[in-house]
């Protein structure tokens, strides 16, 4: 639904009509807490209170088995994305406590690890791409922060499935 010019909020069905019914309440406040947080100069936006929303999402079965583990450990999120002449991504994860943040933290290290071993060398844009893919955490929090170039965002794009442009 577009609640407001400029802003769109989408969710399950029954909540979505939950929020139309009743427009008065506005957006939660921890949700509107999540948003703050990102960098005003991102385009999209995307904040949960209820764990990663992956219904939907179109990834291959080992994936989405791999993301499906690992969201068992993740509370809430926030994810920002901002594009100028390059790209820029943002994302918080929440877990629901310090192990699941170790779990969570050294299984995605360990993906673009070995994404990055399996990529031939000769591949240079997909290495460049996995380099610039950075992730720590602190406590609970995971954090995934990349920065790419206008070349690097290019070769993003185009390793994008074409149902998904």
């Amino acid at each position: 639904t577009f609640p407001q010019n400029g802003v769109a909020i989408a969710g399950p069905a029954q909540l979505m009509q939950s929020y139309l019914a009743d427009r008065s309440r506005g957006i939660p406040e921890s949700l509107l807490a999540r948003a703050r947080s990102l960098p005003s100069t991102d385009q999209i936006w995307v904040v949960s209170s209820k764990g990663l929303p992956l219904n939907g999402v179109p990834l291959s079965s080992e994936l989405k088995s791999l993301i499906g583990n690992l969201s068992a450990y993740v509370a809430a999120f926030d994810a920002g994305a901002g594009f100028d002449a390059g790209a820029h991504l943002q994302v918080n994860l929440e877990c629901d406590s310090n192990d699941g943040a170790r779990q969570v933290y050294g299984a995605l290290r360990a993906l673009i690890g070995f994404a990055r071993l399996t990529t031939r060398d000769k591949d240079l844009p997909l290495l460049q791409l996995y380099d610039a893919v950075h992730i720590s955490f602190d406590r609970d929090i995971v954090q995934i922060r990349a920065d790419f170039s206008a070349a690097l965002a290019d070769q993003l794009y185009n390793l994008l499935p074409e149902r998904s442009r």
